[in-house]
């Protein structure tokens, strides 16, 4: 799967769970997508963010 559809997965999840994240945890999370999308980070495999395992456990 592209990098550009995880991101869209990872936005659907905070758009579906809001009350999960603080704003700044919001933001921080969404510097983190951003650089991971766009930096070099791109170019690896995905690997889940702590606040996304912590969402799939509460599943």
């Amino acid at each position: 799967m592209s990098a550009a559809m995880h991101l869209v997965k990872q936005i659907e999840i905070l758009e579906d769970l809001p009350d999960l994240l603080t704003a700044e945890q919001e933001v921080e999370l969404a510097k983190r997508i951003e650089a991971g999308v766009t930096g070099p980070a791109a170019s690896r495999s995905f690997e889940p963010t702590i606040s996304m395992r912590k969402l799939s456990d509460d599943y």
